[in-house]
């Protein structure tokens, strides 16, 4: 089998990072009565590692992300070829791959780095050129063959923190990939070289722009929590301009306010308040009285394992993951602070799909969250999966599932 031949193949519909990294060769795929592949008949895959021909790296950074890359990877043997992606890499080990290059080189290394220039060679050119010029858009699938008729792109709007990699899981992307291209929107002020947006409706003109001046097709938002809000805005705002905006995915997300006690920051210490709502979320059994005897730094920590247990942190957490998850907990609350300067929603006029987590689906005084007052067609969609985790493991997949159905429904 001519792996090369087959990656290059592949690359042609597929991105980077969607790419199997092993394969195994059949003589025929095993089928049902009914004459349908039979999945559980087929073999589980430990083939050869679809590696490119292997060259040495040629430079100190380049050794120094190829070592990186074996690390995380368990790869013995890294080329200046080799993927991220393709060596058994994804959109959560990423960030992993981002904190260690920033520990290992001291400089800036960006989650849309690894999306853009996965390999070895290209990583470490980024590296020695320096930090790229800030752009929102983080692109997790694109197609590389002539756009198809009717094609689409879904730019998803991550929550508070402004992370948008759990968008870019492979189950999410596979589900949605009939639909078109699928873009990130991540947050100004998640590098320590970027400073955060000032006011909402600076994020908002920055997020619009970017839309605007890189994408030609019409358009899905989708939005999670925070995300929701900042989808549905920029959704009206793009629509008073004449853009084609095909329809609005909410999860669960008020309309307005904070019925779903996430959207917004605490005036009075809203960073430790954050902390405190994640390490209730992701661990029943700790208390609010045990949480409120521990020190800030032992609550980064413990957020810190919150992630490598969802898999966004490796299991031995680093000091530069502890970092990570600083950064990334102050953009939760520089995110939500800036809501305090939004302005009354417009109308969406379109097809909105609202799926509620499992605590709003709990509540009775309004199922539509608000939103029918500002959207003018919605439909209503329960999961049983805490708003917390409606991206994470197995409701990654049924929530994208969902919203894949409800997608086909429309076009």
């Amino acid at each position: 089998m001519d792996l090369p031949h087959l990656r290059a193949v592949l690359r042609k519909s597929l991105p980077e990072h969607m790419i199997p990294s092993r394969f195994i060769g059949l003589s025929r795929l095993p089928v049902t009565r009914s004459g349908k592949i039979d999945r559980k008949a087929l073999p589980d895959v430990i083939g050869e590692t679809a590696l490119s021909v292997y060259e040495p790296p040629s430079s100190n950074t380049e050794r120094l992300v190829a070592k990186v890359f074996g690390e995380l990877l368990m790869a013995k043997q890294v080329s200046r070829h080799d993927g991220f992606f393709a060596l058994g890499g994804d959109s959560l080990s990423c960030i992993h791959l981002v904190t260690r290059l920033e520990q290992e080189t001291g400089k800036a290394v960006a989650v849309r780095d690894v999306f853009e220039v996965p390999t070895v060679e290209g990583l470490a050119a980024r590296i020695v050129s320096g930090p790229q010029p800030y752009s929102p858009l983080v692109r997790f699938r694109q197609v590389t063959a002539e756009r198809k008729i009717g094609q689409r792109t879904i730019v998803c709007f991550p929550p508070a923190g402004g992370l948008p990699t759990l968008f870019g899981q492979e189950p999410v992307l596979r589900a949605w990939q009939p639909f078109g291209c699928v873009l990130g929107i991540q947050a100004r002020g998640m590098r320590p070289i970027e400073t955060s947006f000032t006011s909402y409706s600076e994020m908002l003109s920055c997020y619009i722009s970017a839309i605007t001046g890189s994408i030609a097709t019409p358009l899905i938002f989708v939005g999670w929590s925070l995300g929701g809000k900042v989808a549905h805005d920029v959704a009206t705002r793009l629509q008073a301009l004449g853009y084609d905006i095909d329809a609005i995915v909410i999860l669960d997300c008020s309309a307005v306010g904070n019925q779903n006690g996430w959207d917004d920051a605490s005036p009075n210490d809203p960073y430790n308040i954050n902390i405190d709502q994640v390490l209730l979320e992701f661990d029943p059994k700790m208390s609010v009285d045990f949480i409120s005897n521990l020190s800030e730094d032992e609550k980064v920590v413990r957020v810190a394992a919150v992630f490598a247990d969802i898999g966004v942190f490796p299991a031995q957490i680093s000091a530069q993951d502890t970092k990570f998850a600083h950064q990334l907990l102050l953009g939760m609350v520089s995110q939500a602070q800036l809501l305090e300067g939004r302005t009354a929603p417009g109308y969406f006029h379109g097809p909105t799909l609202l799926v509620r987590g499992q605590e709003n689906a709990q509540k009775q005084n309004d199922p539509y969250l608000g939103w029918t007052d500002y959207c003018s067609n919605i439909d209503l969609l329960d999961v049983k999966h805490r708003h917390m985790k409606l991206l994470v493991g197995d409701a990654a997949i049924e929530v994208a599932k969902v919203i894949a159905t409800w997608l086909k429904g429309l076009f």
